[in-house]
């Protein structure tokens, strides 16, 4: 029943303003777009029926339950049944996502608007329509997790690499259906803040905490930028947001070498199993001993089913998660790796490790039959 990270406050402010104003704003007056709106609309429906912290931590366990069917109907669609009942089952395998499922993140809604648009677009072969859904739900998560953004370009390379007919129309229907539901909340930032503004004023703070001059690879919100913070004090959300980012930028131009050093070291850190937490209370050995068993026996897994792909050659959905699984370690040093950040790529590696498990569950039955033959 208490608030244990910075940034949930946020996200409860503004549900609770939605309810009571009407408005998207932290003060009651002044709109806003430091945030974006997916998580904090979802979160507000629930709040008009009750602010109990308790009751509204329900709703990324909901999500969570959502996740659990997505992912099978995904998988199983792709490669079988069977397959299909592993990966969800691995979620329950996973401890962070329900650790995380207990914050006022979008990290859950997140994973489960991801996994949707992906099974709408991989049943576009079959409808039209169903490119639309799934460019839905990718705006919709764009509209939650700006960082997918980023993504786009990979994401529209699924019809590409599962060779579908009409791989142009499909591309060209989702893109347009996430640029029409992200371009609704692009006008509203225009019409209210007189700024062009896709989804939120918070990619320059977090543009420059991931690329300054006191920037360490894990150091996430940890990083100092105070000297920053003291000369955007008189700005507004839009002017402290350019601020940020040219910084960040010049800070670039000037340190091409450190700056290109730092990336690469980000790049690697996508794959820690631990963060350096600016809520220090929240960093636990414990938390830390069970990502490592958990991530690195998912990434162990991933890479013994490549070493089997000669036997068991790669389906192109699983050359696809991969594909977009390290293009992300990529993206996301732009900025700064996060294992929250990351949670929702984890989930696409459930694929091929649900088929290496299943292949080797068929292996030791055959072996079985052999032995008792």
């Amino acid at each position: 029943d208490g608030i244990r990270f910075y940034d949930e406050s946020d996200n409860l402010i503004l549900a609770e303003n939605l309810v009571q104003f009407n408005s998207f704003t932290f003060d009651g007056t002044e709109p806003t777009a430091f945030r974006a709106p997916g998580y904090p609309f979802i979160l507000s429906v629930f709040t008009w029926i009750s602010n109990n912290l308790i009751f509204l931590r329900m709703v990324n366990f909901i999500f969570l339950a959502l996740l659990c069917c997505m992912v099978f109907f995904f998988v199983s669609g792709s490669s079988s049944i069977q397959i299909g009942m592993i990966a969800a089952a691995l979620i329950f395998f996973y401890p962070v996502l329900f650790y995380t499922a207990g914050t006022f993140y979008p990290q859950t809604m997140g994973p489960f608007l991801f996994i949707s648009s992906l099974y709408f677009l991989r049943k576009s072969n079959e409808n039209i329509g169903n490119t639309f859904i799934g460019g839905f739900f990718y705006g919709s998560l764009v509209l939650t997790i700006p960082a997918f953004l980023l993504n786009l370009p990979f994401i529209i390379l699924f019809p590409f690499i599962l060779s579908y007919p009409k791989k142009i129309m499909i591309a060209s229907a989702f893109i347009s259906a996430v640029v029409l539901l992200v371009g609704i909340w692009t006008v509203r930032n225009y019409l209210v803040l007189d700024n062009f503004v896709p989804v939120s004023t918070n990619a320059g703070i977090n543009f420059l905490l991931g690329n300054s001059g006191n920037t360490v690879p894990n150091a996430g919100r940890n990083t100092d930028i105070s000297n920053y913070e003291r000369e955007a004090e008189e700005l507004n959300e839009i002017e402290a947001n350019d601020f940020y980012f040219h910084s960040a930028v010049q800070w670039i131009r000037s340190n091409p070498s450190s700056a290109l050093g730092l990336y690469l070291l980000k790049v690697i850190n996508y794959f820690n199993y631990s963060n350096n937490l600016a809520t220090k209370s929240q960093q636990s050995i414990f938390f830390d001993i069970v990502m490592f068993i958990t991530y690195y026996s998912i990434l162990l897994l991933t890479l013994l089913r490549l070493f089997e792909k000669k036997k068991f050659p790669l389906n192109k959905m699983e050359i696809f998660v991969l594909l977009i699984y390290i293009s992300n370690a990529f993206l996301s040093a732009l900025f700064f790796p996060r294992i929250r950040f990351r949670l929702p790529f984890d989930i696409l590696l459930f694929i091929p490790v649900s088929i290496f498990i299943y292949n080797k569950f068929r292996d030791s039955r055959k072996l079985k039959s052999f032995i008792q033959n």
